[in-house]
């Protein structure tokens, strides 16, 4: 699958499979489907990762799109993942 069509997938998922698409998914691909997703769903897969898999997530994310990431948390979460 395209990160694409990852995206739309995770989209429409519950927490509880997206938390197994997460544990599946390649870091990689992960990260571009995850630059895809709604501020929303961003701030939902985030709440629920531990802060192991959320930096890793945030290392594989381009340069640009953890700046757009972090403009579209809220503050108590930027703060979280500065502090980390």
């Amino acid at each position: 699958m395209d990160p694409v069509d990852i995206a739309e997938n995770l989209e429409e998922l519950s927490k509880e499979d997206v938390a197994i698409w997460i544990k599946l998914l390649k870091k990689d691909l992960l990260a571009d489907a995850f630059s895809l997703l709604p501020r929303d769903k961003k701030i939902e897969m985030i709440g629920s990762l531990s802060e192991d898999r959320i930096m890793s997530l945030m290392k594989e994310l381009e340069e640009d799109e953890v700046v757009d990431t972090l403009q579209e948390l809220p503050a108590n979460m930027v703060r979280k993942l500065m502090y980390q």
